[in-house]
């Protein structure tokens, strides 16, 4: 009796699992990430016909196969506990990025983000945290919705090249030597997310300011980690110079449809969208905008202090040790990103019109530079239905188009304009490249 509820139960779970499995792939995901479920469908299966073929077996037999299962379990964890000490599995780990450096005689900053922030806190006491101001579509009852960062101040971002990114914001919150705002004459307005903004690499290497220092060229970069399509229009309509030469608009593939459907929700940012007259005039809010930054300064300071004990607690490390995080990160089994770069919402068309139209009307020439995603020259397999129909928009509405993905594409090795050939943002080289791409297909 015991044995029949046994197996009833077993039968049960595994009906659950293989439940939950086509639950997270066919509706949470709609089919998108079926590819990558399928492993978990097969491990599934497998134990299944396992299960199956073991009460179908003898008394001895049976045990035969509990002392090989057993066997197989020490192995795998043992080979878990082996890449938690030697951290082979880590390719994209700071180990691994600390010895390429040091082969080119550099040191790999391994602190934590914590630490740089109160290290640097003792010179400069007003440092912040870097947020996306996107992350205030996920604030209630807020008056005003910032698109750029605090004013004025150290701001501390992220570290993927070896050494800890952070910029003196200007005047209005973005990564620009305040300075530029003051010329009678610009070149250059970029508008666009964090590859735009130089995300990862110090000044003078990001794009903006290696067309400062290269060509000799002013530059007002609106680059913002995290902004969507809708949140850089919003910033083009606030900030646009009556003196500006050209706008440059980034498109990134990584993350901008995402962007945009979550900006589309937002009431606020839609009145961008659907009244040409809307303005929230921050340039003259910069007061109140540095004050509505708080709110997300604590909590993600809060956040920040959680993880950092969550991280050090014996509890984590022995959960992750049970689920096998190691091995399945080297084996690719993780929880996939939400991704919409396969459907552009269909407002996007109509914000790119409204910046094209925004910048003729202020005599300034539009251009659309097309921004590719590490994936595409890690993965083979990579789907071009998003770069296409981006493209097909861009051209038939007429607009000047820089498609830095072509010119990627005909690089020999297109990974070394990411770090360490490793996902992420692009590295030093990377922006400079793009700097130059930009200027050479100006049209004169």
């Amino acid at each position: 009796m015991k044995k029949n509820l046994l197996e009833i139960v077993i039968k049960i779970i595994f009906i659950g699992v293989l439940g939950y499995i086509l639950y997270r792939s066919e509706l949470v995901w709609s089919g998108e990430q079926r590819k990558f479920y399928l492993k978990y469908f097969i491990l599934f299966l497998t134990i299944n016909i396992i299960i199956f073929i073991y009460y179908k077996l003898s008394e001895v037999n049976k045990k035969i196969l509990r002392i090989n299962f057993y066997s197989i379990l020490f192995i795998i964890y043992f080979f878990e506990f082996s890449l938690n000490i030697v951290n082979l599995n880590n390719k994209n780990g700071i180990n691994y990025k600390s010895e390429l450096l040091k082969k080119e005689g550099k040191i790999f900053d391994k602190r934590k983000k914590l630490e740089v922030y109160d290290f640097l806190k003792k010179d400069f006491p007003n440092i912040k945290l870097y947020i996306p101001p996107f992350n205030y579509n996920f604030v209630k009852n807020i008056e005003i919705f910032p698109i750029s960062g605090v004013s004025n101040t150290k701001t501390l971002y992220c570290n993927e090249n070896g050494y800890w990114f952070n910029y003196d914001s200007d005047r209005y919150g973005f990564n620009n030597p305040d300075e530029e705002w003051d010329k009678s004459n610009i070149d250059f307005f970029l508008v666009g997310d964090s590859l735009t903004m130089g995300a990862c690499v110090n000044r003078p290497f990001d794009t903006a300011s290696q067309i400062r220092k290269i060509y000799g060229k002013s530059v007002i970069n609106l680059g913002m980690g995290g902004n969507g399509p809708l949140m850089e229009f919003a910033s083009l309509k606030e900030y646009l110079a009556p003196n500006t030469k050209n706008v440059i608009w980034l498109y990134s593939e990584a993350n901008d449809n995402f962007e945009l459907a979550v900006e589309l929700k937002n009431p606020i940012l839609s009145k961008y969208m659907n009244n040409n007259n809307f303005s929230q005039n921050l340039k003259v809010k910069v007061t109140e905008i540095d004050k509505i930054s708080e709110i997300l300064q604590k909590k993600e300071f809060s956040n920040q202090i959680k993880d950092k004990m969550r991280d050090e607690s014996l509890k984590y490390k022995i959960l992750k040790f049970i689920q096998l995080k190691n091995i399945k990160k080297l084996f690719n089994f993780k929880t996939p990103k939400v991704s919409f770069e396969n459907s552009p919402p269909k407002e996007f068309q109509k914000i790119l019109k409204k910046a094209e139209d925004l910048s003729k009307k202020n005599n300034s020439k539009f251009y659309f530079v097309y921004l590719p995603r590490f994936e595409r020259y890690s993965f083979d397999d990579f789907n071009d239905e998003n770069y296409l129909k981006i493209i097909s928009i861009v051209n038939s509405l007429g607009i000047n188009l820089i498609d830095f993905k072509a010119v990627l594409d005909n690089e020999q090795n297109p990974l070394s304009y990411f770090p360490f050939e490793m996902w992420g943002h692009y590295n030093e080289n990377g922006y400079k490249f793009l700097a130059q791409t930009i200027i050479e297909n100006l049209k004169k």
